[in-house]
């Protein structure tokens, strides 16, 4: 990990940034996590073989509240309202590592949050999927593949999707990362002290 942050670090030295290093650097931070999840795969096995009907109850008891609230953020309200949301928690987001945010970063924002595609429903739609999947697995204590199954749903992300969801994903994502080539590439030396300070 220290190690990105220095490549990190060394990058904003160079010339600008294009979308395809940004999701190199995002892949880089998933490979953190599955490093992580291979060292907690065990117990964490071994924890969901020894659930109780009543625990399994409460588990999806629990995932059914996170998709209610999911749906409250990303479903019941208008398209406008999202968007509105995601600008503003952006502008809170690239503050916080940058400072304070030029008017032309700012509109750069906005318009990335205008651009983005509807995605609740069909996140919630996967999430559903997910929810069956796993429910499934949990009644298979003795399956020989129990952990490499749980590590995939663990891991589980939009490239898995059906073709129409994961287009609204793959389109978020491409937007997303030409916003954070944009600001970076944008930023002021003031800024860009920040940012380095942030990574140290």
């Amino acid at each position: 990990y220290v190690v990105f942050l220095n490549d990190a670090k060394n990058r904003l030295g160079g010339p600008a940034l294009t979308t395809i290093e940004i999701a190199v650097f995002r892949e880089r931070i998933k490979g953190f996590g599955e490093r992580s999840l291979d060292f907690l795969l065990p117990d964490l096995s071994s924890i969901l073989k020894s659930l109780d009907q009543k625990q399994k109850k409460q588990l999806f008891k629990t995932l059914d509240t996170d998709q209610k609230d999911y749906a409250e953020l990303y479903i019941a309200p208008s398209m406008d309202d999202i968007r509105e949301v995601l600008k503003n928690d952006a502008l809170k987001s690239i503050k916080k590592y940058m400072g304070r945010l030029s008017e032309s970063q700012k509109a750069l924002i906005a318009a990335w949050s205008q651009s983005v595609q509807p995605f609740g429903a069909a996140a919630s739609e996967e999430q559903d999927k997910w929810e069956l999947l796993m429910g499934k697995l949990l009644t298979q204590p003795t399956n020989p593949n129990f952990s490499s199954e749980l590590k995939t749903l663990m891991l589980y992300d939009f490239s898995s999707w059906e073709k129409a969801h994961r287009e609204i994903m793959e389109h978020n994502q491409a937007i997303t990362y030409q916003l954070m080539a944009d600001i970076l590439n944008s930023r002021s030396p003031e800024q860009n002290t920040s940012l380095v300070e942030k990574l140290d």
